[in-house]
Parts: C-alpha cells; sequence; structure tokens
C-alpha cells in the first residue's frame, strides 16, 4: 500500500477497506497508517522536484543574465571606441574636405601668379618665397595629420558590407538605402551585433543557400532584416545570442522579431529620435516602427 500510494496507483485505497470487511481493525489502521506514509512522502517528493526545477530555471535565468550583462559591457566598450573612431573620421573628413581644399587651392593661386609678379625689391621677392615655402609645409602637415587621425578601419555601412563580404559559408546580397549620417554610433554597434549574430545563427542552423541582408533607414527608424532560405526551425523560441539581441534593442528602444514562416527571418528595428521645436518627436516615429 505504501508503495502504491508513494508511486501514484490511487485506485488501491480500494483495498483499504477489506480488512474492515474481515474484521480486522487492528490491520485496517497499519494499511491506513501506510497509505497515509506513501501520500505524504509523495507530496514531499512532489514540493522537491518543484523547488530543484524553479533553483534550476532561476540559475539558468541568472547565468543568461550574467552573460547579457558582460555583453553590455563590452557592447558599451565597444560603442565608446566607436564613438571615438567616428569622430576621428569626421574631424579627418572635415580638414580633408574643407580646410584641407581651401588650403591646397591658395597654395595652387599663390604658385600659379608667382611668375607673373615683379618685385622691384629683392627683399619683398625674397618674403613672397618664405612665405610660399611655409604654405607648402604647412599643406604637407595637413596631409600627414588627416593622414594620421583617418581610420583604418570600416564603419557604418562599409562595416556591414565588409561583414557580408567575408562571410563564405553561403553567397550574401546586401541592400542598403537611405541616409546613413542620421544613425548613431550605438545603433551601428547593436546593428553590427545583430547581423553577426544572425550570420553565426545560420551556419550553426541552417543549410542556406542564399542570403539576403537589408538595411532601410528613413527619417524615424533603421530597419535591418537578415532572411535566408535554408532550414526553418520549428523551434519558435529564439536561442540565447537572439534574446541577449532582443534586450539589447529592447533597452535602447528598438524591437526585434523572428518570421520563421516560408523563410527564417530575423528583423531589428532601432529608433532614430528627432528633435522639433525642442520636443523629441516620439510619435511619429512609434508609428512609423509599428508600421514596419
Amino acid at each position: 500500500m505504501f508503495q502504491a500510494i508513494f508511486a501514484g496507483y490511487y485506485f488501491s485505497l480500494l483495498f483499504v477497506f477489506y480488512p474492515l470487511l474481515i474484521q480486522e481493525h487492528s490491520f485496517f489502521i497499519y494499511v491506513l497508517f501506510s497509505a497515509g506514509c506513501g501520500q505524504l512522502l509523495r507530496l514531499w517528493q512532489c514540493e522537491r522536484n518543484k523547488r530543484f526545477v524553479a533553483a534550476n530555471e532561476a540559475a539558468k535565468s541568472f547565468q543568461e543574465h550574467l552573460k547579457l550583462q558582460q555583453e553590455l559591457q563590452f557592447a558599451l566598450k565597444e560603442v565608446e571606441q566607436m564613438t571615438a573612431v567616428m569622430e576621428r573620421a569626421r574631424i579627418a573628413r572635415d580638414l580633408h574636405d574643407n580646410a584641407g581644399h581651401a588650403i591646397i587651392g591658395a597654395y595652387i593661386s599663390f604658385q600659379t601668379i608667382q611668375p607673373l609678379l615683379r618685385f622691384e625689391d629683392p627683399e619683398i621677392g625674397e618674403l613672397y618665397d618664405t612665405a610660399l615655402s611655409h604654405l607648402s609645409d604647412g599643406v604637407e602637415k595637413l596631409r600627414e595629420g588627416v593622414h594620421n587621425i583617418s581610420t583604418v578601419n570600416r564603419l557604418g555601412i562599409d562595416r556591414l558590407t565588409e561583414i557580408c563580404d567575408d562571410f563564405s559559408f553561403c553567397p550574401i546580397t546586401f541592400i542598403a538605402s537611405g541616409d546613413s549620417t542620421k544613425v548613431s554610433s550605438n545603433a551601428w554597434q547593436t546593428l553590427e551585433s545583430c547581423l553577426n549574430e544572425g550570420l553565426t545563427n545560420i551556419v550553426k542552423h541552417s543549410a542556406a543557400k542564399k542570403i539576403t541582408v537589408e538595411l532601410d533607414i528613413t527619417p524615424y527608424i533603421v530597419r535591418l532584416s537578415i532572411e535566408n532560405d535554408g532550414i526553418v526551425s520549428k523551434d519558435p523560441s529564439p536561442g540565447i545570442g537572439l534574446r541577449n539581441l532582443r534586450y539589447r534593442l529592447n533597452a535602447i528602444g528598438g524591437h526585434f522579431a523572428v518570421d520563421s514562416q516560408e523563410t527564417f527571418k530575423v528583423i531589428a528595428i532601432i529608433p532614430i529620435l528627432q528633435v522639433a521645436d525642442g520636443k523629441i518627436r516620439k510619435e511619429e516615429s512609434h508609428n512609423e516602427t509599428t508600421d514596419c
């Protein structure tokens, strides 16, 4: 009776009343006591299993959050580095496109008019040549400075293109549209992580023959889509890597979705907040994000 109740065979309780039929009251007490002990031990084991499952889930959740925290700390360092690199690239571009062209244009103009000038005083001619020499040195130092602060690593769309070009698992079609100058360094770093994680999952879990990566930049959102024609996962729940990307996108106000109907598609959407009359235009951004 103890083993039967402990195993969950409650129909065996019908035999508890058998000792009453044969007028064995003491045996009835023993059998009833055995059934009660079996039920108590069964309840204790069920509660123990529930606590074990809960502790296992809590440990799993803790490990996921710890990994996410480590990834966010690493991402923060990458964002800081990328921000510095983008600022250096902007300064180098401004120097080259604006100040550099103006100074070089002036230097070429002075060189052109030098043979046309006739200085009555030789000292004036020497001063002119000295000034032209200083200007030439300044042009060379400007070129050297622009070259030194220019970044070697690619940024923004160029970096995403480089990742697609280096991917050798199967061909990738990369399509980009919109004004990339409106995208912040934090958004670029998150998009890079999304692309890397999406391509890594394709290598691990699919037999894709073709991948299409689309980057669409509108005045209010950035939308990155990674689609492959490989094996569609039957498990709708994303893995740890994709869940961490969802947390990172949510942290910056973005959205993450997985579409596995005909093909497997990963979609990441990041809002671009714009300031108009001192207020952030959240409503337009939210509406367009919802429509997409």
